[in-house]
Protein backbone atom coordinates (compact mmCIF):
# COMPACT_ATOMS: atom_id res chain seq x y z
CA UNK A 1 0.00 0.00 0.00
CA UNK A 2 1.39 3.39 -0.89
CA UNK A 3 0.44 6.67 0.63
CA UNK A 4 0.03 9.83 -1.35
CA UNK A 5 2.41 12.65 -0.54
CA UNK A 6 1.50 16.25 -1.05
CA UNK A 7 3.82 18.22 -3.33
CA UNK A 8 6.11 20.88 -1.96
CA UNK A 9 4.12 24.14 -1.70
CA UNK A 10 6.49 26.00 -4.02
CA UNK A 11 6.87 25.29 -7.72
CA UNK A 12 5.72 22.36 -9.81
CA UNK A 13 7.18 18.87 -9.36
CA UNK A 14 9.68 18.07 -12.10
CA UNK A 15 10.18 21.68 -13.18
CA UNK A 16 13.32 23.56 -12.04
CA UNK A 17 12.72 26.64 -9.92
CA UNK A 18 13.04 30.06 -11.46
CA UNK A 19 13.65 33.40 -9.77
CA UNK A 20 10.02 33.68 -8.58
CA UNK A 21 10.14 30.29 -6.81
CA UNK A 22 13.52 31.06 -5.23
CA UNK A 23 12.19 34.42 -4.01
CA UNK A 24 9.08 32.71 -2.61
CA UNK A 25 11.22 30.10 -0.83
CA UNK A 26 13.54 32.77 0.60
CA UNK A 27 10.56 34.80 1.86
CA UNK A 28 9.35 31.75 3.84
CA UNK A 29 12.63 31.18 5.65
CA UNK A 30 12.79 31.97 9.34
CA UNK A 31 16.10 32.92 10.90
CA UNK A 32 16.61 30.79 14.00
CA UNK A 33 20.03 32.11 14.86
CA UNK A 34 22.67 34.47 13.60
CA UNK A 35 25.75 32.92 12.07
CA UNK A 36 27.37 36.37 12.18
CA UNK A 37 26.85 36.59 15.95
CA UNK A 38 27.21 32.93 16.88
CA UNK A 39 30.19 31.93 14.73
CA UNK A 40 31.87 34.64 12.65
CA UNK A 41 32.32 37.07 15.54
CA UNK A 42 33.87 34.29 17.66
CA UNK A 43 36.21 33.29 14.83
CA UNK A 44 37.23 36.93 14.46
CA UNK A 45 38.18 37.06 18.15
CA UNK A 46 40.23 33.87 17.69
CA UNK A 47 42.02 35.15 14.59
CA UNK A 48 45.01 36.55 16.46
CA UNK A 49 45.83 33.31 18.24
CA UNK A 50 43.79 30.74 16.26
CA UNK A 51 42.75 28.45 19.05
CA UNK A 52 42.59 25.21 17.06
CA UNK A 53 40.20 23.38 19.36
CA UNK A 54 37.78 26.30 19.38
CA UNK A 55 38.08 26.70 15.62
CA UNK A 56 37.28 23.00 15.19
CA UNK A 57 34.14 23.39 17.27
CA UNK A 58 33.05 26.45 15.29
CA UNK A 59 33.88 24.76 11.98
CA UNK A 60 31.64 21.84 12.94
CA UNK A 61 28.91 24.26 14.01
CA UNK A 62 29.18 26.13 10.70
CA UNK A 63 28.83 23.03 8.55
CA UNK A 64 26.18 21.25 10.58
CA UNK A 65 24.26 24.53 10.94
CA UNK A 66 24.26 24.93 7.17
CA UNK A 67 22.96 21.39 6.70
CA UNK A 68 20.32 21.94 9.40
CA UNK A 69 18.75 24.65 7.26
CA UNK A 70 17.45 22.09 4.79
CA UNK A 71 14.25 20.16 5.49
CA UNK A 72 15.46 16.56 5.19
CA UNK A 73 16.01 15.31 8.75
CA UNK A 74 17.40 11.96 7.62
CA UNK A 75 20.02 13.65 5.44
CA UNK A 76 20.98 15.89 8.34
CA UNK A 77 21.45 12.85 10.59
CA UNK A 78 23.56 11.08 7.96
CA UNK A 79 25.78 14.15 7.45
CA UNK A 80 26.24 14.55 11.21
CA UNK A 81 27.27 10.92 11.51
CA UNK A 82 29.68 11.21 8.58
CA UNK A 83 31.14 14.42 10.03
CA UNK A 84 31.75 12.75 13.40
CA UNK A 85 33.42 9.73 11.79
CA UNK A 86 35.92 11.85 9.83
CA UNK A 87 37.20 14.04 12.66
CA UNK A 88 40.70 12.57 12.24
CA UNK A 89 40.92 14.13 8.78
CA UNK A 90 40.01 17.61 10.01
CA UNK A 91 42.60 17.36 12.79
CA UNK A 92 45.32 17.02 10.14
CA UNK A 93 43.96 20.11 8.39
CA UNK A 94 43.84 22.13 11.61
CA UNK A 95 47.62 22.09 12.04
CA UNK A 96 48.08 24.69 9.27
CA UNK A 97 47.21 28.20 10.44
CA UNK A 98 47.07 29.59 6.89
CA UNK A 99 44.54 26.92 5.90
CA UNK A 100 42.45 27.79 8.94
CA UNK A 101 42.45 31.45 7.92
CA UNK A 102 41.49 30.50 4.34
CA UNK A 103 38.71 28.29 5.63
CA UNK A 104 37.37 31.08 7.82
CA UNK A 105 37.37 33.52 4.87
CA UNK A 106 35.61 30.93 2.70
CA UNK A 107 32.97 30.39 5.37
CA UNK A 108 32.34 34.12 5.43
CA UNK A 109 31.84 34.17 1.63
CA UNK A 110 29.41 31.25 1.86
CA UNK A 111 27.51 32.90 4.69
CA UNK A 112 27.27 36.24 2.88
CA UNK A 113 25.98 34.57 -0.29
CA UNK A 114 23.34 32.65 1.66
CA UNK A 115 22.34 35.74 3.64
CA UNK A 116 21.58 37.62 0.43
CA UNK A 117 19.78 34.60 -1.09
CA UNK A 118 22.38 33.98 -3.81
CA UNK A 119 22.41 30.20 -4.06
CA UNK A 120 24.64 30.18 -7.14
CA UNK A 121 27.34 32.23 -5.39
CA UNK A 122 27.05 30.07 -2.26
CA UNK A 123 27.39 26.89 -4.32
CA UNK A 124 30.43 28.29 -6.15
CA UNK A 125 32.03 29.28 -2.82
CA UNK A 126 31.38 25.81 -1.36
CA UNK A 127 32.89 24.14 -4.45
CA UNK A 128 35.95 26.40 -4.26
CA UNK A 129 36.39 25.65 -0.56
CA UNK A 130 36.09 21.91 -1.07
CA UNK A 131 38.55 22.02 -3.98
CA UNK A 132 41.10 24.03 -2.00
CA UNK A 133 40.79 21.71 1.00
CA UNK A 134 41.08 18.60 -1.20
CA UNK A 135 44.14 20.01 -2.98
CA UNK A 136 45.74 20.88 0.37
CA UNK A 137 45.01 17.46 1.83
CA UNK A 138 46.12 15.50 -1.24
CA UNK A 139 49.30 17.56 -1.37
CA UNK A 140 50.08 16.46 2.18
CA UNK A 141 49.21 12.82 1.48
CA UNK A 142 51.25 12.78 -1.77
CA UNK A 143 54.18 14.44 0.01
CA UNK A 144 54.05 11.93 2.87
CA UNK A 145 53.90 9.01 0.42
CA UNK A 146 56.97 10.36 -1.44
CA UNK A 147 59.06 10.57 1.73
CA UNK A 148 61.12 7.50 2.62
CA UNK A 149 59.94 5.58 5.67
CA UNK A 150 61.99 6.16 8.82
Amino acid sequence: MTTATSPYPIGTPGIPWGEAERAQWLSRQVRHRSYQNDVLSVIERLSTRFDVAEYGRLNREFHLGAYAAQSFARLQTMIGSLWDSTDWCRRIFSTDTESLRSSSAEHELIYEALARGDGDAAAAAVRAQKQRAADWYLGRVDGAAAEPAA
